[in-house]
């Protein structure tokens, strides 16, 4: 089937240069090495050259990718970096950017296959035959079970987007350091709709989530708002019986057991990795339906 045309386009907006394009394939390889080494110190050193290489090579001013769409394969890397081994609480607004990336390429694999199929089904017709090559039966099936999951896994990211929200918003409010302002800067940036001075926000989930979607989001804004109003109600009646200031009673295992972290991090990491899997598995459906044709 004639789909080569379109394969390229799946990775990256616009393709790098030669060199880069050879360097990100060797990274590729380099990272896939890595996440099967057992030996702490050789892994470490690893991910220090892997670091340098994303800083120098993706996130400086003067590469070729700072204003494209990064590979999948990097996306995922730097997701579980920040998840494992333990979440990085102040990376939390990056992890949704990276998210969201991910969804891009859920929804970009859906839109190829889509066309594959409908490609397919016009060199199916007798006087088009000679023109093209038709998908197999097993590789229609394949496409179309990504049509048949696309509620599902929307509705697996946008679970994830506002358990992160939530996580995010509850280390802000109990930090050691507590800060109303960056608590607040951040709910505004995660739920912006909620406020009339605001119509847009910095982060990438935000982009292209339908009314309903932003209804489901405000659940979460709900839940946050209760949370902090609680919180402080439970500390004022605290205080009546304690000398500890208000911000020390957050951090107190009465506090702990009263107000426990909204969702189990092993829970949370487990079910991302398994909604970047299914991505994953798209992309791979739907590039191999192209390079069959290559």
């Amino acid at each position: 089937m004639c789909l080569a045309r379109g394969y390229w386009s799946l990775l990256v907006t616009k393709m790098p240069g030669t060199d880069l394009a050879q360097e990100l394939r060797r990274l590729e390889d380099f990272v896939a090495k890595v996440q099967h080494e057992s030996n702490s110190d050789t892994v470490k050193q690893d991910h220090r050259d892997i670091y340098s290489f994303i800083e120098e090579k993706v996130l400086s001013p003067k590469s070729e990718l700072v204003n494209e769409v990064p590979p999948l394969w990097l996306v995922i890397y730097t997701i579980d970096s920040i998840l494992r081994p333990t979440l990085a609480q102040d990376q939390i607004p990056d992890l949704l950017d990276l998210l969201a990336t991910a969804e891009f390429y859920r929804g970009r694999s859906l839109d190829k296959a889509r066309d594959a199929v409908t490609w397919s089904d016009y060199y199916q017709r007798p006087e088009r035959r000679k023109e093209g090559r038709p998908l197999t039966s097993s590789q229609r099936i394949e496409l179309l079970s990504l049509e048949e999951n696309k509620h599902l896994w929307r509705k697996v990211y946008l679970t994830l987007v506002r358990r992160f929200c939530h996580l995010d918003l509850y280390f802000l409010w109990t930090a050691k350091s507590p800060s109303i302002t960056d608590f607040f800067v951040r709910f505004n940036e995660y739920f912006p709709f909620l406020t009339s001075s605001r119509s847009g926000s910095p982060r990438l989930f935000y982009k292209g989530l339908s009314y309903e979607e932003r209804l489901e989001l405000g659940e979460t804004a709900t839940e946050c708002c209760n949370f902090a109003q609680n919180t402080v109600q439970w500390a004022l009646d605290q205080q009546r019986d304690s000398t500890l200031p208000m911000n020390e009673l957050f951090h107190t295992q009465e506090f702990r057991e009263t107000f426990p972290l909204p969702d189990d991090l092993e829970s949370i990491s487990e079910d991302t990795q398994k909604y970047l899997n299914w991505t994953q598995l798209s992309m791979r459906i739907v590039m191999k339906a192209f390079q069959d044709d290559i």
